[in-house]
Order: C-alpha cells, then sequence, then structure tokens
C-alpha cells in the first residue's frame, strides 16, 4: 500500500561527557574559516559547555549526504543543496536553480553552478525528475536524494508533484534490475494524470 515519504531531517547531536579545550593555531587562509568537529572555529580559545552544546553547522546534513554519495562538499555543491532545501517547491528545474543563485553573492559563476548539480545528480545527492508536460515536451526537475526510492505522479492541470512510496512495487522493481544485471540510477519518469481536486472542480468550471 503507497504511504507518503517524510524526510528526516532532523540528526541528534551526541553527548559529550566532557569540556573540550580548543586552542588557537596557524591555519591556511581558504574561502571559509576552517571548522572544528563541534562547528567551532580553532582560531579562537572557546570552551564548550557539553550541556549546553548545539548543533552549529547548519550544513551537516548536505555535507553527510555527500559525504555518504562519495563527494567532496565544495561550495557550489553547498550552494545547490541549500537553494533547494531553501525552496518552498521542493522540485526545482535548472533554469530556477540559476535564477536563485543570481540573487546570491557567488563569485565562480554559472556554468560552475551547473557542474555542481549534474555532478550531485550523478553522485546520488540530487534525483532528476523527468516530467512530461505534455505529449511532445518534458521538464527536468532536481530534488534532493534525502528520501527512500519513491515515484512521482503529475498533475496536468494543476501542475502538482505527488511523491509515493510503495515499498512492496520498489522491492519489485529493484528484483528486476538485479535479474537483468542493472544498477538503478537516480532518476524517476513522472506519470501524467488528473488529481482528485482537479477532477472535481472540473466539471463545475465546465
Amino acid at each position: 500500500m503507497a504511504r507518503w515519504c517524510s524526510p528526516p531531517w532532523r540528526r541528534v547531536t551526541p553527548h559529550v561527557p566532557f569540556v573540550v579545550q580548543i586552542r588557537t593555531m596557524k591555519m591556511p587562509q581558504s574561502g571559509h574559516p576552517p571548522r572544528s568537529h563541534l562547528g567551532v572555529s580553532p582560531n579562537s580559545d572557546v570552551q564548550v559547555n557539553p550541556d549546553s552544546a548545539k548543533p552549529s553547522d547548519p550544513d551537516a546534513p548536505l555535507k553527510h549526504l555527500m559525504s555518504q554519495s562519495g563527494l567532496v562538499p565544495t561550495e557550489a555543491r553547498l550552494l545547490v543543496l541549500r537553494i533547494l532545501r531553501a525552496s518552498e517547491a521542493r522540485h526545482m528545474s535548472t533554469e530556477r536553480l540559476c535564477s536563485a543563485l543570481i540573487k546570491r553573492d557567488f563569485a565562480p559563476g554559472i556554468s560552475t553552478f551547473r557542474t555542481a548539480i549534474y555532478d550531485l545528480n550523478l553522485a546520488g545527492a540530487l534525483t532528476r525528475v523527468l516530467v512530461p508536460l505534455s505529449s511532445i515536451r518534458m521538464q527536468t526537475l532536481y530534488e534532493i536524494a534525502d528520501k527512500s526510492r519513491h515515484r512521482h505522479l503529475f498533475c496536468t492541470e494543476c501542475k502538482k508533484i505527488l511523491e509515493i512510496c510503495d515499498e512492496a512495487m520498489e522491492r519489485r522493481i529493484a528484483h528486476q534490475f538485479a535479474l537483468s544485471g542493472l544498477t538503478q540510477v537516480h532518476f524517476d519518469l513522472a506519470r501524467r494524470g488528473t488529481c482528485q481536486a482537479c477532477a472535481t472542480a472540473k466539471p463545475a468550471s465546465g
């Protein structure tokens, strides 16, 4: 039976039962200040109280996702994931991602940003969703691959994208891939249809 997916974004900070003293040291200059494993800059003397410690790196889940995919967290890759995470729409096209980039201060430019999108997709940190807008027109969207494998439904009336999870179906698909000797990639073709709300409202508007 299909069920709705919900991404777990919250991570629990491990309890550290002692106080850590971080001493000042000289570090090589880079585009961003170096960070310790607690998210504190090593260029300052700080005592961290384990009872009041809070997560200080909001990008920690994104960096973990990239490390799981075998990618080095670069500024361009992090920026792609930040934009997707902050967007009201879970799925965004390359054009919308680049439009959001223009509003931010990103020196390397659009080409580096586009390359980061493709790198994240190839590594599995982003999923590419192909949406058939019409019989002759398709649109490519991207989403953060922070959920278990799922499928997409596209309403041709309101243009809404619905995500469904069916574990039994996914097991059958994975079994067929294994029988064929193929490896699944992070890609899905959305199925077209009309959602219940649009189907109910359509006769009244006609």
